[in-house]
This record gives C-alpha cells, sequence and structure tokens, in this order.
C-alpha cells in the first residue's frame, strides 16, 4: 500500500479500492443498478402486454369485417338471384369475377344444388350444417367453424330465400 493510500484511509475512512464516500457510492450503484434494471423489465413487460392487446383488438375488428362484409354479399346476391331471369346464369357471372367469397345454394332437404368453389354433385349433403339448420327454421343463421370442404377456418352466413333454398356465402378468416 502506497503512502498515500494510507493518508487517504486515514483521512476519509474509505477502505483499499474504495473511494473517499466508499461503502455508501457502491450502495448508491448498486440501488441504482437494481432501479435500472426493474424499469427496463417493467418497459418489457409494458411493451409486450400493449402489443397482445393491439393484436387483439385488431383481429377482432378484421372479424367483424370480414363478417359484415359477408353478410353485406348474401343480401346483395340474394336480391340479385331473385330478380335474376337465369338465377344459376347469375351465380356463375358472380363466380368469375373472382371473389373471394363462396357461394351455395342448399335445397330444403340439405342437397347441395350450386357451389363456387367445389363440385355440387359431389357434395355431401349440408341438412346437418348448424347454419343451414337455424337458416331453414329462422329465416337466416350465422357460424363460424372450421371448413369441412377446404379445412379452414370459415365465417357462414346462410339466409331463407324465397323460393324455400338457403343461400350460404362464406369466406375463410386467413389472416
Amino acid at each position: 500500500m502506497a503512502v498515500t493510500d494510507g493518508v487517504r484511509q486515514y483521512m476519509t475512512g474509505a477502505g483499499p479500492g474504495e473511494t473517499p464516500h466508499g461503502r455508501k457510492e457502491r450502495v448508491y450503484g448498486s440501488m441504482r443498478n437494481k432501479i435500472y434494471w426493474n424499469m427496463v423489465v417493467l418497459s418489457v413487460v409494458t411493451i409486450l402486454l400493449t402489443s397482445v392487446i393491439i393484436l387483439m383488438v385488431s383481429y377482432h375488428v378484421y372479424v367483424g369485417q370480414i363478417q359484415a362484409g359477408v353478410r353485406n354479399e348474401a343480401i346483395q346476391i340474394e336480391n340479385g338471384y331473385r330478380q335474376a331471369r337465369e338465377p344459376m346464369e347469375y351465380l356463375n357471372s358472380l363466380a368469375t369475377v373472382g371473389e373471394s367469397m363462396r357461394i351455395t345454394i342448399i335445397a330444403p332437404d340439405g342437397t347441395v344444388e350450386y357451389d363456387s368453389e367445389a363440385d355440387a354433385a359431389l357434395m355431401e349433403n349440408h341438412s346437418d350444417r348448424p347454419e343451414v339448420m337455424e337458416a331453414l327454421e329462422s329465416g337466416y343463421s350465422e357460424d363460424r367453424r372450421l371448413s369441412e370442404t377446404f379445412g379452414k377456418e370459415t365465417y357462414y352466413f346462410a339466409v331463407l330465400m324465397d323460393n324455400g333454398k338457403v343461400l350460404r356465402v362464406s369466406n375463410t378468416m386467413d389472416s
């Protein structure tokens, strides 16, 4: 130990390697580190929670927009179908537009008479589909589930038409 170190220790009471305020600065530095890291962790947690909340709200808005779009499209298709001289030609013209929505016409017994994305003759009976059953009872229905045809989460809106058939319009919930 040098003479100057010994004099400093004697004059200030500081131990070897300590500054004149010695332990107080080390305790203060340690407290400062604790506060700093607590603030970092708190900031990261706050950012993550805010991101999750924003993501959930955005997804909810997205789903609402898809559902509103499918409902509006179903109403327009039903009106066009009712007014068309050749309803099947009208539906075929809609299918060629390249719309992402799927259109299905289902007879009261569940037979698929038309589908814009699959061969209706090869499709199974739809009388057990929740939206079809409810539309036949109450006039309209909606459902959100995994599509049995395409294996994707899909939103369905079904409406009972004047001729007793069910018009079902659907869109996948791809995000």
